[in-house]
């Protein structure tokens, strides 16, 4: 028989810091997206300007996917923080 396992909440200060520190660390992986797109935008450029569009198209797929889960990560875990106090 398992028994229910019990938390305390995080002091006020702490969660405050916490949150603080989430946000920043969201708006960092939405710069990194952006910042990826922006690179994504220049490899297909020069690849279609050199005729190796095609070469390049699997590379820049895989750029996109770690862009998409970085720039998530962050919102994900502040939405988890605010249903968690709530």
């Amino acid at each position: 028989m398992s028994t229910p396992m019990a938390y305390k909440q995080l002091p006020t200060q702490a969660q405050q810091g916490l949150e603080l520190m989430v946000g920043w660390l969201a708006w960092f992986g939405l710069l990194i997206g952006v910042a990826a797109l922006i690179t994504i935008g220049a490899a297909l450029w020069t690849a279609h300007s050199n005729g190796e569009f095609h070469q390049r198209l699997g590379e820049v797929t895989k750029v996109l996917i770690g862009a998409v889960i970085i720039t998530s990560a962050g919102v994900l875990a502040q939405a988890v923080l605010i249903s968690a106090n709530s």
